[in-house]
């Protein structure tokens, strides 16, 4: 007789620890210490200045830093007001004698591109912590995925390899995401054909320019939805939206929740400030 389930090993490679969201209010700077876990440093906003080991880093939005256990590492500045980051402790289970396969190689700096899906993740990764029962498998799961993410974004082309017009048209979108702008917009601006533009564009950012307009405004979204105190109607004028009932259709399209059930679910994770 069949069984009614099905058993996988849950024995990660990597193994959570403590993590959090800061956000500073302008005083003090990193601790100097050595610890025994590696530690993921991903920066939201701001910049971070630190030494590990007697090498000095300088951390801006977006960029990602893996300290290592054992290795001293401290702030080399204060912290400025506008500075937050995600700080997440994690511990490496040594190969077991059936592994097998190539290892994951994840650059120790990564600067990613377009990190919001890592914020996302970050997020995630917090909320779930933060919960009376928190499943240790479920956050390795999450951490793994940010491991991933950053491994990926390590392997994108840089921004001069891509064509002239792409890159054109999403610095365009980045600036103008929140006005009222379509694909025939964006291809008038960049002096280019809008097909062209569209079949070029997708190939360097794996999304069409209409996608790529609604990915920012939703990314600002989300934004606000956690640091604000606005409003849905609000927020979906800030992110480009007249009318808040289709923007709530298009973040439900998105996210897989309203926004103010993200609101809820995202908005209550541990910071830590000084």
């Amino acid at each position: 007789m069949p069984s009614s389930y099905f058993q996988i090993r849950t024995d990660l490679a990597v193994r959570a620890g403590d993590s959090g969201l800061f956000i500073s209010r302008g005083l003090g700077r990193h601790p100097d210490r050595v610890i025994d876990s590696w530690e993921l440093i991903l920066v939201r906003s701001g910049c971070l200045a630190l030494d590990e080991d007697g090498r000095a880093y300088t951390l801006r939005r977006g960029e990602a830093l893996i300290l290592e256990p054992g290795l001293r590492h401290r702030g080399i500045a204060d912290y400025p007001p506008d500075l937050s980051f995600f700080w997440l402790h994690f511990y490496l289970s040594p190969p077991g004698p059936d592994a097998s396969g190539p290892a994951m190689q994840t650059p120790k700096q990564v600067c990613c591109g377009n990190p919001s899906a890592l914020f996302e993740l970050c997020q995630s990764f917090l909320s779930q912590q933060e919960q009376r029962r928190a499943d240790p498998f479920r956050l390795s799961l999450i951490l793994l995925q940010i491991l991933c993410e950053l491994t990926d974004a390590s392997t994108q082309l840089p921004d001069q390899a891509l064509s002239p017009f792409a890159r054109l048209a999403d610095q365009y979108i980045r600036t103008c995401f929140h006005q009222k702008i379509s694909a025939r917009d964006v291809a008038w601006h960049v002096g280019c054909n809008e097909d062209y533009l569209g079949r070029i564009y997708r190939q360097a950012y794996s999304m069409t320019l209409s996608q790529s307009i609604t990915h920012y405004r939703i990314q600002l979204a989300c934004s606000l939805l956690l640091d604000s105190s606005c409003s849905i109607q609000e927020i979906a004028s800030q992110a480009g939206y007249d009318d808040p009932g289709y923007f709530r259709r298009v973040f439900y399209k998105t996210k897989g929740l309203a926004p103010t059930q993200y609101r809820r679910r995202f908005g209550k994770i541990y910071i830590n400030a000084v």
